[in-house]
């Protein structure tokens, strides 16, 4: 929102300044929007920059409040739930338009939709399940995509972030040994697309949670897996040691 004012601030000054001789206004008009829009940018600009020192600061403040926590809990984003059917909807809306050209793109995209609806149908879904998406605690990680995955199943945790045409998709990779064990649990279509997972032969395998489709900052959810992992490690120490006579 605040770089789509700093742009209107600036097209608005290119458009009185460089065609002014277009318009019937006063010639007072270009000196008194020209430095107003100055303002607004250099204004726009700085609660920008304050908006992310202030996110900054609530990221850290999130992050440190995880030692007081007995769990961690995030939600679905709405937004993003509409976003992914609206892209699907639009994907089956190309297919469906005719063509006289069989080689053309649209077949390639309507191989996409054979897998994108079934993915739509299970990420509408979302928005009819209670309570949190994610929650996170001493004894596990439980996701609504995959249920709950005990940490003493959970071998390594990986946050890895990609560029997708400009936009930054971030994931935070888990992996977990036997996978068949929670099988039943995962649903049908990822059965469908990684087998590899109910197949006791698979000594590890992996699941992914979609940082971006959370309402939590990215960094206070990996900063949470790793507290709580970390401190279900230390009780498991604790449960180990020898106890003195």
């Amino acid at each position: 929102m605040l770089a789509m004012l700093v742009g209107a601030c600036i097209g608005v000054s290119v458009v009185v300044m460089f065609h002014r001789d277009r318009f019937a206004w006063p010639a007072s008009v270009p000196a008194a929007v020209v430095p107003m829009c100055a303002v607004i940018a250099i204004a726009a600009l700085w609660k920008w920059r304050r908006l992310d020192i202030d996110i900054g600061l609530a990221v850290d403040s999130a992050i440190e409040a995880l030692s007081r926590s007995s769990k961690f809990e995030a939600s679905i984003r709405k937004s993003w739930v509409i976003g992914t059917v609206v892209s699907v909807l639009l994907m089956v809306a190309i297919v469906l338009v005719p063509t006289r050209d069989p080689n053309s793109a649209k077949q390639v995209v309507g191989g996409a939709v054979l897998f994108a609806i079934p993915c739509g149908m299970l990420v509408f879904g979302y928005l009819f399940k209670s309570g949190p998406t994610l929650v996170i605690d001493a004894h596990g990680l439980r996701h609504a995509a995959f249920g709950r995955i005990p940490w003493v199943s959970i071998v390594g945790l990986k946050y890895v972030e990609t560029a997708s045409g400009g936009y930054k998709v971030r994931r935070l990779l888990i992996a977990i040994a036997s996978p068949h064990r929670f099988a039943r649990q995962l649903p049908w279509l990822m059965r469908f697309v990684r087998p590899s997972l109910a197949s006791a032969a698979t000594p590890f395998g992996e699941l992914q949670v979609w940082l971006d489709a959370l309402d939590e900052p990215h960094e206070v959810i990996v900063a949470a897996a790793h507290e709580f992992r970390e401190r279900a490690a230390l009780i498991a120490m604790d449960a180990d040691a020898p106890t003195s006579s």
